[in-house]
C-alpha cells in the first residue's frame, strides 16, 4: 500500500472516530434530558393522592396536598434539604440564625404560614414562597433533615 492511501484510511478512520464521539455526547445528553423528565414524573405521581376515586377509578389531586407539594425543582438558599439527607459538613459552616433559615425553608417550600413575624417577612421577599396552610405535610427526608438541624440549631 501506499503512504497516500494509507494516510487516507487513517485520516477517514479519525473522522470516524470523532463522529462516534460527537454521537455519543447527544445521545448522553439526551439520556439525561430522559432521565430528568423520569424523575420529575415519579415525584409528580408520588405527591398525587387519592381523594375520592370516582367509581371509573380515577384519581383526583387532593387539592390540600397539592397546595403544599414543592415545586418539582426546590428553590430558596438551601433546596438541597428537600432532595437529600444533609450531613454535618452540609451546616458546619452555617451559623445558628442560617441554620433557623435553612430549617423553616424546608416549611415555606410547602407554603407553611409562619407565626413569627421575622420569618414570615422572610419569606415574603422570596419570589417562590406562596403561603397556604399552617398545616404541611414533609417528605421523609424533610423530617429527618428538619430534626438534623434543629440538633445544631
Amino acid at each position: 500500500m501506499e503512504n497516500s492511501q494509507i494516510n487516507s484510511q487513517s485520516s477517514s478512520v479519525s473522522q470516524e472516530v470523532r463522529d462516534l464521539k460527537k454521537i455519543c455526547i447527544v445521545l448522553a445528553a439526551v439520556a439525561a434530558i430522559a432521565l430528568s423528565t423520569v424523575f420529575a414524573a415519579v415525584y409528580v405521581i408520588c405527591r398525587l393522592q387519592a381523594e375520592d376515586p370516582g367509581s371509573d377509578g380515577a384519581v383526583t389531586w387532593n387539592d390540600s396536598v397539592a397546595a403544599s407539594a414543592p415545586t418539582l425543582a426546590p428553590q430558596g438558599a438551601y433546596p438541597f434539604t428537600s432532595l437529600r439527607k444533609i450531613t454535618y459538613d452540609d451546616i458546619a459552616h452555617l451559623s445558628s440564625a442560617s441554620l433557623r433559615i435553612m430549617r423553616n425553608e424546608i416549611y415555606a417550600r410547602h407554603g407553611y404560614i409562619f407565626d413569627s413575624e421575622d420569618l414570615r417577612r422572610y419569606f415574603q421577599r422570596q419570589s417562590w414562597y406562596t403561603p397556604v396552610s399552617k398545616t404541611v405535610n414533609l417528605t421523609a427526608i424533610e423530617k429527618y433533615n428538619v430534626e438534623f438541624i434543629k440538633q445544631y440549631e
